[in-house]
């Protein structure tokens, strides 16, 4: 629940919604698991594709860490866990226009709205 309801407020602070009531009925009613490869994230318009490294210190230069070592251990374990054939929890998506998503939850596999 709490991964919807970050999307839920993510998708609002973007304005990818006219109000909450419409995030909403679009994160519980219109959403779908799809797999998606990593090689599509270029059409995703806010994700930044230096973070797709084959290792976490490229992915997240010692100038360019929001969370600290957060950042490195995060990306570790998600390396970890696909390398092992893992699941990993859903990344949500916005679809907005032809192509093109929004990254709503950095999470692990895909969610697409």
């Amino acid at each position: 629940m709490d991964v919807i309801k970050d999307s839920i407020e993510t998708s609002m602070t973007m304005k990818i919604f006219n109000n909450i009531e419409d995030a909403m009925i679009a994160h519980i009613y219109k959403s779908k698991l799809v797999k998606m490869s990593l090689s599509k994230f270029k059409n995703v318009d806010n994700f930044n594709p230096e973070r797709l490294q084959e290792t976490a210190t490229k992915a997240y230069l010692l100038h360019d860490r929001p969370r600290g070592k957060n950042d490195i251990s995060s990306v570790k374990y998600y390396q970890k866990q696909i390398r092992l054939k893992n699941d990993v929890p859903p990344i949500w998506l916005v679809f907005k226009k032809i192509n093109i998503y929004y990254l709503m939850v950095h999470i692990g596999l895909l969610q697409v709205i």
